[in-house]
């Protein structure tokens, strides 16, 4: 008599929601409801009534049955209708942050009726499981059992935490399941330690990348056989296929594996007074002074250890990017005003990921910071890391801005995204940064680095923007940018990344003039000459291009290498002498061969 139709419905609800998650289709509860129905007529039967109250009873048990199965048919569609909303979602825009837009899709998923916990997990060099993302109501506890020894998933299917779901998945590349978690024999090492959890189920799913497996998405259930219906596991199958589409937009191969417990102490250590920044001088090639600095951020420990940007940059988020780049551009410019006050007038250059380039008070923030340390706009490069896909027309406009306010705006990697040659040449950039990374391969795939950069060199002439080639890190690559024309650069060559304090010394000594190429000093500057030489006289000898043999600083460098009489000697002869083009092609092409075979070895002197 105490039962209320919200109680009953309530109820209904809840059982529909389990019953939804467990399996139970809508023509099984039809069924179960009938066959319950008739027992209840059988037992009202042996009952000794009269004919009206057994009628008033079987309408009363027939409303109470129809409220109970009409309650769990709506909660079993309403659920169904939760999982499949997940999917309809429009993905998060590419303008934030890998890590946060992997995060909100994870809290998204672990918000689903019955789901406990959902963690991204990759494998580290030690071929232990880390979990990089974690969400859901068990998700901390979860995270604090896996930080004890042995409870991590491991690659090594010879131990039994190797056995396990996880593990299976990343090798095999299919989707793992369990429909009794503490029954299945590949889940033993976990048993006893996941009870209190309540983990009834568990799937783990294989999320590929571009090109090899990512990572292994985790999501543990409340009830059992919650991962195998028909439904469900085509939910499932779904839910892969747009993670990795996540993944091969955001270009998730691009970032390390980052402990999600690590990752929240370097986002800690960040809002709490530990960037530091270091200073890069960029260096004029032709005289070898100072052109500008670079401030390049670095984490400060407690125990005064430092954390490079390759370490912490993956786990920031937009927020946490804002802010180190308003506390660097703070720091920064607060440095140039002290220099300033000590006769040294430093322009300064600093990145800016895309997420804050895209924030409403980027502009605001920038413009403020000048104003307080009264540096002219002009003293001030932004470097614009492109790492990340985005609305054109809405960079474009952000650009804008920032040239309207005066400073001076600096591409990397030139050719993808808004660094493409198109828009190079409309966007008001100052100046193109060669990226280290393309300067890197210039020991392994000489002739084609080469190239490249000459090219990027030309475009910075004809589109009258300044150039700088990035990670000139010994004389050999020294020697070879400057044959090539470039006019600045930075790397360990000219000067190495020093605490700001120390930049002044720095600057306050004579700087010697970077060498010229004549007389050589190295293979790869001997290559890059021969190179450039072939470029501008091609296979014909022009008139006031051509150079005389003995003028050559190729042929001081082979007779000082001891190679005067040698083949090589011959082939730079023909290259200079002969008057039958196709002879001298041939020659140059064995010289080039012979160069890149000593500049290879020259990597590894």
């Amino acid at each position: 008599p105490a039962t209320t139709y919200e109680k009953i419905k309530s109820q209904a609800a809840r059982l529909g929601r389990v019953h939804a998650l467990i399996g139970v289709t809508g023509a099984w509860m039809t069924r179960a409801m009938s066959l319950y129905r008739g027992l209840l007529r059988r037992y009202l039967d042996t009952l000794s009534l009269v004919s009206r109250e057994r009628y008033r009873a079987l309408r009363v048990i027939d409303a109470r049955l129809q409220i109970d199965v009409e309650g769990q048919l709506d909660a079993m569609q309403q659920t169904a209708d939760l999982y499949g909303t997940y999917h309809s979602r429009p993905l998060d825009s590419l303008s934030v942050q890998w890590l946060e837009v992997a995060q909100s899709e994870l809290e998204t998923l672990s918000s689903l009726p019955g789901i406990l916990v959902g963690q991204v997990l990759r494998p580290q060099a030690d071929g232990v499981f880390a979990t990089e993302l974690n969400a859901g109501s068990k998700s901390q506890a979860l995270e604090s059992i896996l930080q004890l020894p042995g409870m991590r998933p491991i690659l090594d299917t010879r131990s039994e935490a190797g056995q396990g779901l996880i593990a299976r998945a990343w090798h095999s590349g299919q989707i793992q399941c369990t429909d009794a978690y503490m029954m299945d024999v590949r889940t033993h090492t976990w048993h006893s330690s996941f009870r209190s959890l309540g983990i009834r189920s568990a799937v783990a799913i294989p999320i590929r990348g571009l090109q090899e497996m990512e990572f292994v998405l985790i999501v543990l259930g409340a009830y059992p056989h919650q991962f195998s219906s028909g439904w469900m596991r085509t939910f499932i199958t779904s839910l892969q296929n747009r993670w990795e589409q996540l993944v091969r937009l955001n270009h998730a191969n691009r970032f390390p594996v980052m402990d999600s417990h690590q990752a929240a102490i370097y986002r800690e250590r960040l809002h709490s007074g530990g960037l530091c920044l270091f200073m890069q001088p960029v260096v004029e090639l032709k005289t070898g002074a100072l052109f500008k600095v670079e401030a390049l951020a670095r984490l400060t420990m407690p125990d005064g250890s430092l954390v490079m940007p390759g370490q912490f940059l993956t786990a920031l988020r937009s927020s946490d990017l804002d802010a180190l780049f308003r506390q660097g551009l703070a720091q920064g410019l607060e440095w140039v005003r002290e220099c300033r006050g000590e006769g040294f007038d430093f322009p300064l250059s600093l990145n800016l990921s895309p997420s804050t380039l895209l924030h409403p008070s980027c502009v605001q923030w920038v413009e403020e910071a000048l104003r307080k340390n009264e540096i002219a706009p002009a003293q001030l490069t932004l470097e614009l890391l492109e790492n990340q896909d985005f609305d054109q027309s809405t960079v474009d406009e952000a650009i804008t801005q920032l040239e309207r306010l005066g400073v001076k705006l600096a591409i990397d990697d030139l050719g993808s995204g808004f660094s493409s040659l198109k828009r190079l040449a409309s966007l008001p950039f100052d100046v193109i940064k060669v990226d280290q990374a393309m300067v890197r391969d210039i020991f392994s795939e000489p002739l084609k680095t080469l190239s490249l950069i000459r090219t990027i060199i030309q475009i910075g002439y004809d589109l009258e923007r300044v150039v700088i080639v990035e990670g000139v890190e010994n004389e050999s690559v020294l020697e070879a940018v400057t044959l090539l024309g470039a006019q600045y650069a930075q790397g360990y060559a000219l000067a190495f990344p020093m605490p700001k304090e120390e930049l002044v010394s720095w600057a306050g000594q004579s700087q010697k003039p970077v060498p010229t190429g004549d007389p050589l000093r190295t293979y790869l500057g001997a290559l890059a000459h021969h190179w450039r030489y072939m470029q501008r006289v091609g296979k014909r000898r022009e008139v006031g291009i051509h150079m005389a043999l003995e003028s050559c600083p190729l042929t001081h460098f082979l007779r000082q290498k001891g190679l005067e009489g040698e083949a090589v000697a011959q082939w730079h002869a023909q290259v200079h002498e002969t008057n039958l083009a196709e002879i001298r092609q041939q020659a140059s092409e064995r010289l080039k061969d012979w160069l890149v075979e000593q500049v290879r070895s020259e990597k590894n002197i």
